[in-house]
């Protein structure tokens, strides 16, 4: 695609001037203006941008524990057809006080006050299924303590 070409689609669709790729070959040859265009920008937006402030607090608690991986809801599980389930967080360490073995895989999900039915049942479910994985229910209580619960298959 040409520089001119380029430009013209930035008008076209008001893409912002960060954006240095469109990878979506069918807008780009037909210049569709309802189509949906994936962008990617210049690398400024990270996974840690897309966390809520709880997920924010706990991956700052995750570091500070020094974990030698920390990955951002970097993994997806498929549970059934058509349902899927994807933690926040997941490392590689035990916890200090935790008797896990040392590069144990272990799946962490944070929830606020509000715990939706179908996030309790996905979390079993996926307990149950990869039992290769320890799930790990994350709570801040209100004291600003972290409240760990181990999720059985």
């Amino acid at each position: 695609m040409s520089p001119t070409d380029f430009k013209k689609l930035q008008e076209k669709f008001s893409i912002g001037p960060g954006v240095t790729k469109i990878n979506c070959p069918e807008a780009v040859n037909r210049f569709q203006p309802d189509a949906q265009i994936a962008v990617k920008s210049s690398g400024r937006s990270t996974d840690e941008d897309r966390l809520n402030k709880l997920e924010r607090a706990y991956l700052g608690y995750l570091r500070y524990l020094g974990y030698d991986w920390i990955g951002i809801q970097c993994i997806t599980l498929k549970l059934a057809d058509d349902c899927r389930y994807t933690p926040d967080f997941w490392t590689m360490e035990a916890e200090p006080g935790v008797p896990m073995a040392r590069g144990q895989l272990i799946a962490r999900e944070t929830k606020g006050g509000f715990f939706r039915d179908d996030a309790k049942v996905k979390i079993k479910v996926a307990a149950r299924m990869f039992p290769f994985i320890v799930f790990v229910l994350i709570r801040r209580q209100k004291s600003g303590l972290w409240e760990t619960e181990i999720v059985k298959p």
